[in-house]
């Protein structure tokens, strides 16, 4: 997984599942907000590692990225290795900075990001601190869980295919679990858009029914696909 001698390899978890985030401003008050897991895009650009949200302290990028129903988001990065010093010192958490849609008072989707930062403390609610190692080996008390995306990373950044898609900025999101009709369009708008001129009714319908990966939505979830296509939110 090491991209050169300079580096480190990272694995931190982005949001949980739910995406549950309290923000808390300097004088106390609280917003929370929702982005789940599968409202991030799946198709993302190359995705650079800062600290603390600075754009003048780059110290590496993100190279692969997996979602679950147990895990949520991962990511795993190279880091400079000159951060060891750093990352030593204290426990640091992934905070992602995106570009996303409000799709009600609380909740966000179609998420685009735009840097993961370490930081030493994460609005986001239940998501577990990073892990390094200087060695593709896997770290120490990693989660049980977060073993397996460790090897799959590995395995995806070290192939002829992984590399070439990195040098090409290409940044996809692995799905372990399928994701149902609704999390696959909002994970996919583009996909969405092109199925849903494909939509056939096959019965008496009050709207069209779009069709997701050969499978027909109900009207009531179809409604609302073609409120944020004629809305141009996706």
């Amino acid at each position: 997984m090491m991209v050169g001698m300079g580096s480190l390899t990272l694995i931190g978890q982005v949001c949980s599942a739910e995406g549950l985030a309290d923000q808390v401003d300097r004088a106390g008050g609280h917003y929370p907000s929702t982005l789940p897991a599968v409202s991030y895009l799946r198709q993302q650009a190359p995705v650079p590692v800062l600290v603390n949200h600075d754009p003048g302290f780059e110290v590496g990028r993100v190279t692969y990225l997996e979602r679950s129903k147990s895990s949520g988001l991962l990511a795993v990065a190279q880091v400079r290795s000159d951060m060891v010093d750093m990352l030593r010192g204290h426990r640091w958490f992934l905070s992602d900075g995106v570009l996303c849609r409000r799709l009600g008072p609380f909740e966000r989707g179609f998420a685009r990001l735009a840097e993961v930062s370490l930081v030493g403390r994460t609005a986001s609610i239940g998501t577990r601190r990073a892990y390094w190692s200087l060695s593709d080996g896997q770290p120490d008390g990693m989660p049980v869980l977060w073993r397996s995306a460790w090897d799959r990373a590995l395995e995806a950044t070290t192939t002829y295919a992984g590399r070439r898609a990195l040098e090409r900025g290409e940044l996809r999101i692995h799905d372990v679990d399928p994701l149902d009709d609704w999390s696959e369009v909002m994970t996919d708008p583009v996909g969405a858009r092109r199925r849903a001129v494909d939509a056939l009714p096959v019965e008496a319908s009050p709207v069209p029914l779009v069709r997701v990966h050969g499978t027909l939505l109900d009207a009531a979830t179809s409604s609302r696909v073609l409120d944020l296509l004629e809305f141009g939110w996706v």
